[in-house]
């Protein structure tokens, strides 16, 4: 016996619709798509903050003597956040 669906039958009496399908495959790639432009723009901006903060613990190190003890750790954060 044939299903309704396989006999031209779009329902059977009495039997709901399926639930229409809103996630498409495009859907899901401009999404996608879309995470990944946003994380790189984060990304460039921490490593725009970094060199920042490195140039200035720099100068302070070598010009002022007077270098700080949570540079290491800083750049060791935002470089495994920019990654």
């Amino acid at each position: 016996m044939q299903r309704p669906e396989q006999a031209g039958h779009p329902t059977r009496a009495g039997w709901p619709a399926p639930p229409a399908r809103r996630v498409s495959a495009q859907r899901l790639i401009r999404g996608v798509d879309l995470f990944s432009y946003w994380s790189g723009k984060a990304s460039a901006w921490l490593i725009v903050a970094l060199t920042f903060v490195v140039s200035i613990e720099v100068f302070k190190r070598y010009i002022l003597n007077a270098p700080t003890s949570w540079i290491f750790d800083f750049t060791t954060c935002c470089t495994a956040r920019s990654s």
